[in-house]
């Protein structure tokens, strides 16, 4: 909460206060934005002001207005208590107030005063270091709200709010309705740019007058002060611009020495300069309520009187503040509402490119090539991908030396991103490119900044609607200084902006930055690739060495063997044959082993078997045992060699699959046969859900062992009490049917991997073995990717994992 007795005022967007001028300081072109206009000494003589100390509520300073509204000289007043001049009644209702607004923590509360005789007046408090600032304006019952309107009004503000489409069509209908309620000649909603120029984009007015719609007014129009103040006080009314200020008596804050900071007064008089500046656009009367989004100044609205004084009451204006929260608060969500369309865009770009990444090689040719490219993720208008010294590029780009130029330039900056509209104002050579390149979204790929992605767009030449010159108007004095004036002219003036690109939105901010991930993560898996292929290459360059080893020493023994040179070509020739054969055989090693180890190991099975029997005599116990580990193993080492065989046919596509209508729901009964006394023997709840009679085309042996390895996985990974459910669901032309443990989970950081051939994650569902090589999983997704389906995981660690095994069905019409 804001310390009510210390509210800077700070600069938005700033993180110092502003360093205001002397308040007897001449204004000019150097200072104009320093002016000190929340101590101008006085206030507006509508309304009385009375600055009191507490506890006792001594009355410190005080306006002149005072004698007019309260019948007491200001100087009276000095010194004495507010019970003394106003009566106790007064002093209580004061102190309730001021409850009010430290609760709220400062800023202005209204309630109605009563000074004992007819008179009564709407109050606000504030405070200004260490003084409690009074607030006293006559209050009527002319123009005020029925509760019944105001309820009314509250209730048509919410619903034009929640029902535009636009920030247009919110925009007028918020001035519209602020129109009907104040009676202003005009209301205009206004909204700052980024370099704080502003321009109108909503509007409701008399018929006889011009519209001001989409006009644009310069920064200086309100200066950084001003901004300030609008942060801290949501509302500033002037009722009568012909007003003679009410001085403060005395001009010091008795407890700073310094004059009263009135920022957060309502009553505050206003800058000479700001009076003769809406004089000269015929105003008469006005009132500016501020729009704040996310703690930034985002805008205003503001009502113009050109005939005569325009009071607007408390209660009315209260009405006013609560719509421009509103429509603060509803700021963020029609900006999102006016982006979505293009959001979606952006992110099919941004999905196509990644899919296709993953897919292809390289990921800059897939990035530059093709039926969407980097332009289509940013609305640009040419991009490039600068990667070891090469280039590529897709639409309007500067030439190789000016990229490579510009390049070099962007390794001095730290940006990351760098964006800009306007390249020539950050770095001059890209003046003769605007063309092309006026604005630039350009993103790193390595640290050392050798490596980008940019993005260009060309000049947009625009014509932007000022009402009236932009550029500070002076008036040069007697001493040839040139001092501000108020600009006199508000008619149309027209400027062409070049050198400047359409801005970069926060969209294409962040599908640029989603891209560069992407190319990041394809890069490191290339390089753990080549790593790989690299450590292989130096395996089979040490075998060719061995082996030509071996055939220089049989070379020479052939020759001191033979002493023909026919004899001696012939057996080299002979031996290169061999040394061709031993390396292509190198490609069939596993198959190989895998078909001369079963003999051995199938024997070995079967002796087992025999000599438990009891054919080579009676069987001790402690031999059962040994025999059955024996048998065990030689299962274990059986099944890991089929593996490794099926594995192997599989990727060499010799796998035959016969595809036929299966029954799921005859299936998974089947399996509940083989499996379930083995879980109920865990004490694990196996639940398999009825999948009715959908059929899958599917070979059914190898759906079987696909089905039969998740459940087995499911059964040795979780532990006992656990459970283990089998369900099935049906999407348009596929079935997924899910098994689900509660088993210990996967890391997250390892899902990708478990498919993978011998590939094992710290002893978790890998095979239907403790200690196998890592088949298991990888047989099952490759058996479901041949049958035209897909194996999927999710998990999480403590909680259990779900694989999701999807099949097409086969409808009614196509089983006829």
């Amino acid at each position: 909460m804001n310390d009510p007795n210390h509210l800077p005022p700070l600069v938005p967007g700033a993180d110092a206060p502003v360093d205001f001028v002397s308040p007897t300081a001449a204004i000019d072109l150097t200072n104009c934005d320093r002016e000190p206009i929340h101590i101008p000494g006085a206030i507006q003589p509508y309304g009385a002001l009375l600055a009191l100390r507490e506890p006792a509520m001594v009355i410190e300073q005080a306006s002149e207005s005072v004698l007019h509204h309260l019948g007491v000289p200001a100087a009276a007043m000095i010194g004495r208590t507010v019970d003394a001049v106003l009566g106790t009644g007064v002093r209580d209702q004061v102190r309730a107030l001021a409850l009010q607004a430290r609760e709220r923590g400062s800023g202005q509360v209204s309630v109605t005063l009563a000074d004992g005789g007819e008179r009564w007046f709407d109050a606000g408090l504030s405070y200004s270091d260490g003084l409690m600032l009074l607030e006293l304006e006559p209050a009527s019952e002319h123009g005020r709200l029925p509760p019944e309107t105001f309820g009314t009004v509250m209730r048509q503000i919410v619903e034009r709010l929640e029902t535009a489409d636009s920030l247009h069509e919110l925009a007028e209908g918020v001035a519209a309705r602020m129109r009907d309620v104040t009676g202003f000649d005009r209301v205009w909603v206004y909204r700052f740019h980024p370099d704080w120029h502003g321009e109108i984009i909503g509007e409701a007015k008399r018929d006889d007058i011009e519209t001001w719609l989409g006009m644009h007014y310069p920064a200086s129009d309100i200066p950084a002060q001003a901004r300030a103040l609008f942060l801290r006080n949501w509302v500033r009314a002037i009722p009568d611009l012909q007003f003679r200020p009410s001085p403060v008596v005395p001009t010091l804050n008795p407890l700073t020495g310094q004059p009263l900071d009135m920022g957060n007064a309502l009553l505050r008089s206003v800058s000479p300069i700001h009076v003769q500046y809406l004089g000269n656009m015929g105003v008469t009367a006005s009132l500016v309520i501020s729009l704040i989004h996310r703690g930034k100044l985002w805008g205003l609205i503001s009502g113009h009187h050109y005939n005569g004084t325009k009071h607007v009451s408390a209660d009315v204006r209260a009405l006013c503040e609560f719509l421009a929260q509103a429509l603060s608060l509803q700021l963020g969500t029609t900006d999102r509402l006016e982006d979505r369309e293009y959001a979606l865009q952006v992110r099919a770009a941004q999905s196509a490119l990644l899919s296709r990444m993953a897919d292809e090689e390289p990921a800059e040719k897939v990035l530059t090539t093709g039926p969407v490219t980097l332009l289509d993720v940013a609305c640009a208008e040419g991009a490039v991908v600068m990667r070891d010294g090469r280039i590529w590029r897709v639409g309007a780009t500067p030439d190789d030396e000016q990229l490579r130029e510009l390049a070099a330039w962007l390794r001095t900056r730290a940006d990351d991103p760098y964006e800009t509209t306007r390249l020539a104002g950050d770095y001059p050579p890209a003046e003769e490119m605007r063309g092309v390149a006026a604005g630039l979204l350009a993103l790193p790929l390595s640290r050392d900044r050798r490596d980008f992605v940019l993005w260009f767009r060309g000049e947009r030449r625009q014509i932007v609607r000022w009402a009236g010159d932009p550029r500070k108007p002076v008036v040069i004095g007697e001493d040839g200084s040139a001092r501000l004036h108020p600009r006199g002219s508000f008619n149309l003036w027209e400027e062409e902006v070049r050198g400047t690109s359409s801005p970069w939105r926060g969209i294409e901010r962040e599908a640029a930055l989603d891209i560069r991930r992407g190319v990041l993560d394809l890069l490191v898996r290339k390089a753990e690739e080549i790593a790989l292929l690299n450590h292989e290459l130096a395996l089979a360059n040490a075998q060719l060495e061995e082996t030509a080893v071996e055939l220089e020493a049989q070379t020479e023994e052939l020759i001191e063997q033979r002493s023909e040179r026919e004899q001696m070509l012939a057996s080299e020739r002979r031996l290169r044959g061999e040394a061709e054969r031993a390396n292509k055989a190198k490609a069939d090693f596993l198959a190989v082993m895998s078909h001369e180890l079963r003999t051995p190991l199938n024997a070995i099975g079967g002796y087992a078997q025999i000599m438990s029997m009891g054919a080579r005599g009676p069987v001790t116990n402690d031999q059962e045992g040994d025999l059955e580990r024996i048998q065990v193993n030689q299962r274990h080492l059986l099944g890991l060699i089929n593996s490794i065989l099926n594995f192997t046919k599989l990727e060499a596509g010799q796998i035959q699959f016969a595809l036929a209508r299966v029954r799921m729901d005859v299936l998974l009964h089947g399996l509940e046969a083989l499996v379930g006394p083995q879980m109920r023997n865990k004490s694990l709840d196996l639940t398999i859900s009825d999948c009715g009679a959908v059929t899958v085309m599917g070979d059914e042996e190898k759906l079987r062992q696909i089905l039969l390895n998740l459940l087995t996985n499911a059964l040795k990974f979780t532990p006992a009490g656990g459970s283990v459910e089998v369900s099935c669901e049906v999407e348009r032309d596929l079935l997924q049917i899910h098994v689900r443990d509660t088993g210990r989970g996967i890391p997250a950081g390892e899902l990708h991997t478990i498919f993978e051939p011998f590939v094992q994650v710290e002893r978790h569902v890998t095979s239907l073995n403790d200690q196998g090589v890592g088949l298991g999983l990888a047989i099952s997704s490759e058996l479901a990717r041949g049958m035209g389906g897909h194996l999927r995981v999710r998990s999480e660690v403590g909680k259990g994992s779900t694989f999701s095994l999807t099949l097409p069905v086969v409808r009614d019409e196509e089983r006829a």
